[in-house]
């Protein structure tokens, strides 16, 4: 009898190691699909900041019929900053040039499978990433980008008028999103941002001090070497954050959505920026400078705080540049 129980339990563990009443998903890559290839070389999926890995997760991508383009392979960093962590490898594939591949993860942990929000324009050959820099991939699909701000569109303002109708709908001879200008008070970002706690007087010193500009695909916010004067918040729009070598060759360290600020550590440290920010979608991004940002300290000295407990953060979540 007490042999019988040791079985049980010895077979209750081993199905409770393999992930009894799991579900992950059939994910296979097909080599001789296609043409083309590119790599991940080294790739981080984070989770509110947080490398999601674990053994039994799974990391894929994906062309725009739903077709499985490759599919992650899971690697220990032997050393360097990612010591022990887990990072992905993947081959992508494609027959076309310019072909834009979606990603998704499965968190064994959860038995579901998830959004990531980064997408891939394919590039034949291209390698991202490596064990020391790895490219990095966040949980969650792209929010429909719309400017919810305040404007006269009657009721509550614009984000009474977001709320209830979207940024799509015609009041009079325009969209919502139109009518209304940047803000603030009502940034996508600013939830998440250093900003989330101002008071509305600090706020609207912010608001009033930003620049707020429309850049197009191609377009720097800053470069590599150079010195920081303040720092950046994507209202709307992807920006990549790339690093190059002694021999030109280009990292993407990671990309950056609607609602993230970037320029942090040069800023705080006081120290030239260590990659380069290149638009990859246009969109409206503002500019805080250094002295708004003193000024704000001044203000409400709490921000100093928000700002020192928000840095071990930003430099795992690779916004360290």
């Amino acid at each position: 009898m007490i042999k019988t129980i040791s079985i049980l339990t010895t077979i209750l563990f081993s199905l409770m190691r393999v992930g009894w009443g799991q579900n992950p998903p059939d994910w296979q890559d097909d080599p001789g699909c296609c043409a083309f290839t590119s790599w991940i070389v080294g790739g981080i999926v984070l989770n509110d900041g947080v490398n999601l890995a674990e053994s039994d997760d799974m990391f894929a991508a994906f062309n725009d019929a739903g077709t499985v383009r490759g599919v992650g392979v899971q690697l220990s960093a032997p050393f360097g900053p990612y010591e022990g962590q887990i990072l992905y490898e993947m081959t992508m594939r494609s027959n076309d040039q310019g072909e834009i591949l979606t990603f998704k993860y499965y968190d064994a942990s959860e038995d579901a499978v998830l959004d990531i929000a980064e997408t891939y324009t394919f590039v034949s050959n291209e390698q991202q990433g490596d064990m020391f820099e790895p490219v990095f991939f966040n949980i969650g699909a792209d929010e429909e980008e719309c400017m919810d701000d305040d404007a006269a569109v009657g009721g509550g303002g614009c984000a009474w008028a977001v709320a209830t109708f979207g940024c799509d709908m015609n009041w009079g001879d325009a969209t919502i999103g139109e009518l209304c200008p940047v803000s603030c008070d009502n940034c996508p970002g600013r939830p998440k941002s250093i900003f989330c706690h101002l008071e509305d007087k600090a706020l609207q010193e912010l608001d009033q001090s930003k620049n707020a500009n429309v850049y197009k695909k191609g377009q720097n916010l800053f470069l590599e070497g150079n010195p920081p004067f303040g720092l950046y918040c994507l209202h709307s729009g992807k920006v990549k954050i790339s690093k190059t070598n002694s021999e030109g060759d280009e990292t993407i360290v990671r990309i950056v959505h609607k609602g993230d600020v970037v320029g942090h550590r040069s800023l705080f440290s006081n120290s030239p920026y260590t990659a380069s920010a290149t638009v990859i979608e246009e969109g409206t991004i503002c500019f805080v400078s250094k002295d708004t940002i003193q000024s704000l300290i001044k203000m409400e000295p709490q921000l100093a705080s928000e700002i020192i407990s928000r840095l071990p953060t930003l430099r795992h979540r690779a916004y360290w540049y």
